[in-house]
């Protein structure tokens, strides 16, 4: 037996929502209509209590923009399609190929509207088999966004840069308002005020259909009860993202000591890469260096609680991972030039310094800064002495 679809039309023209009613309310729609409103707001507050399965919405509503009544829609319930019925728009219709389930055109054609509910029961059948069993995810920024279930790695796939981009800014700003206005400023500041709306509205649908493709719960968008005004990722209680725990417990850190340095040697290994490395987001550099600097501070003192115990080999590879990690920061080659040379390993001392050299002179046209160079010029002396 084919379930009914329950539906709700929203528009302000009250023959357009007349004639629209009629027709899905003929029986071998199999659409069971369960409200129709001229007023988005209302509609709105009443998906909240009783939701429907699809929501026909006129995008030209007055004094508000469509796809953000979708946007709210979806925000109560993601599963909640949304086909958009409008007018000839060329523009528009390329937006909403992107953003809805479907889009029609007025005066609505019956064999038209039956495509779209056609195309609904498809994807239903299609989607019965996912379940959602991500509890405790893992959610990871180092070098670049990731979410773990059960060790693997679950796939997302981000429709467009900006999606990721968006998401990843909204992430970093993580249980605070984010107001449309300094989106729109930092995204779209060549486009007219109507135009980014309509892109902020899109991507912002872009984000959340992705995690729900992805099975992804406990990370949600949500905008403000006030409508127009702007969003907040908040991260729920199941999803475990790593920034927060990983800078909590490095902060609270004193001294590294034999009960827990194998604890802080798994916080420094969870640094897989500068914060969201892979994508070089320009308004991400003062997140990356913040974080950057206190995995630095923890391998200092990592190395430490191991040089006090004369365990060289142990501190060498944490500033390995440094080096390969942060190629650019002097700090690594210096400490290694130091370890090796308590080692003996005096080879590796001249290796470190020539490698220095070079990359200071390729990439910042300088020389080693002058304590490196006078403590370099020390060691030679030192070692040509006795050698």
């Amino acid at each position: 037996m084919i379930d009914m679809f329950k539906a709700i039309l929203i528009d302000d023209e009250r023959l357009a929502l007349n004639r629209l009613k009629k027709i899905l309310e003929n029986d071998e729609f199999l659409v069971e209509i369960i409200g129709t409103f001229q007023q988005s707001m209302d509609a709105i507050e009443y998906v909240k209590e009783t939701p429907p399965d699809i929501v026909f919405l006129d995008i030209h509503m007055p004094g508000v923009n469509g796809l953000e009544i979708a946007n709210k829609i979806q925000e109560h319930n993601a599963n909640i399609q949304i086909v958009f019925v409008t007018g000839y728009d060329r523009y528009a219709i390329e937006a909403f190929e992107l953003f809805a389930l479907d889009y029609i055109l007025k005066p609505i054609q019956k064999p038209r509207l039956k495509k779209t509910i056609d195309r609904m029961r498809k994807m239903k059948v299609t989607n019965q088999g996912a379940v959602l069993t991500n509890e405790q995810i893992t959610l990871s920024c180092f070098h670049e966004i990731s979410f773990v279930f059960n060790n693997e790695e679950i796939p997302i796939k981000w429709r467009t840069k900006k999606a990721l981009e968006l998401f990843a800014y909204l992430l970093q700003q993580r249980d605070k308002f984010v107001p449309k206005d300094l989106l729109i400023d930092m995204f779209w500041p060549d486009f007219s005020i109507e135009k980014a709306s309509q892109q902020l509205y899109t991507t912002i649908y872009h984000i959340r259909n992705a995690l729900k493709k992805a099975n992804i719960r406990g990370v949600e968008i949500k905008s403000s009860s006030r409508m127009d005004s702007g969003y907040n990722l908040i991260i729920g209680e199941n999803v475990h993202y790593i920034l927060d725990t990983w800078t909590e417990d490095i902060q609270t850190l004193q001294e590294v000591n034999y009960y827990n340095h194998n604890h802080f040697l798994s916080l420094f290994n969870q640094y897989k890469g500068d914060v969201l490395a892979s994508y070089n987001f320009s308004w991400a550099a003062s997140e990356v260096e913040k974080y950057r600097q206190f995995w630095l501070q923890l391998a200092e003192k990592i190395s430490l609680y191991y040089e006090k115990k004369g365990e060289y080999k142990q501190a060498v590879y944490l500033y390995q991972n440094v080096q390969q990690l942060c190629p650019l920061i002097e700090t690594s080659y210096f400490k290694l030039m130091k370890l090796y040379n308590e080692m003996k390993m005096y080879k590796e001392v001249e290796h470190q310094f020539d490698r220095l050299t070079k990359m200071l002179e390729t990439e910042f046209d300088l020389p080693p800064s002058m304590e490196i160079y006078e403590w370099y010029q020390a060691y030679q002396k030192h070692f040509y002495k006795y050698s």
